[in-house]
């Protein structure tokens, strides 16, 4: 038994960190969301769509579905886990998600001082006052909540009806990058990615880089 401790450890620590492993504490509802995949699709080339029946892949299974309630003041509330959410982009019409969404770097979203990038404290979701207060940049975990996968590129990868104006770019989380703290993750509504960077495209998700905002209440 003791001989196969270290590969449990490991397995175990790998679930904690992937970026897909929502514990409870960020599901205040204690349930799951689906990822919204209903589709099955053949593991090789030409990777054509198959019968999910028996597949084991995500369109095989409808345990949580996708459930969102419009609160009708600008919030979301996440039937699933409890997570109350901005249903525009900031620096959008927080009533009917117009105009045009606002960008900022990771130090002003979060309100975290930096010297360079945030010398004035600017803390864009803390102060944020819409039907109350409370609301900070999600978690990694949190933000990949509301992705829907049955969604293709180019997106936007998330429920249209319940998020209007969602744009398909960057999402900033508040997760700061374990083995360089320089960088953070995001989420690419591109194509729902969960990454901290893009290798394709040459260029790493710096916290000083400037992205889109949603905010998030509750949980943690």
């Amino acid at each position: 038994m003791l001989k196969h401790t270290p590969t449990i450890l490991l397995l175990a620590l790998a679930i904690l960190h992937s970026p897909f492993f929502i514990p409870h504490s960020a599901c205040a509802a204690g349930k799951l969301p689906d990822t919204g995949q209903t589709k099955c699709y053949q593991a090789v080339s030409p990777y054509a769509e198959i019968p999910c029946a028996g597949t084991g892949q995500d369109g095989a299974y409808s345990i949580n579905p996708m459930s969102f309630t419009d609160n009708g003041n600008g919030t979301i509330t996440d039937n699933n886990t409890g997570l109350v959410w901005q249903k525009c982009s900031m620096g959008q019409n927080s009533t009917d998600c117009s105009g045009t969404a606002a960008t900022y770097n990771w130090y002003q979203a979060t309100g975290t001082y930096d010297a360079s990038y945030n010398a004035s404290s600017v803390n864009v979701c803390g102060s944020l006052s819409l039907a109350g207060t409370g609301w900070r940049l999600p978690s990694k975990k949190e933000l990949v909540g509301i992705v829907d996968y049955s969604i293709p590129y180019p997106g936007p990868t998330i429920p249209q009806a319940i998020f209007p104006g969602t744009v398909s770019s960057s999402y900033w989380s508040s997760t700061t990058n374990a083995y360089n703290t320089s960088y953070a993750w995001h989420v690419y509504f591109l194509a729902g990615d969960v990454v901290f960077t893009i290798a394709d495209e040459d260029f790493d998700i710096l916290k000083s880089n400037t992205y889109y905002v949603r905010c998030v209440r509750g949980g943690q």
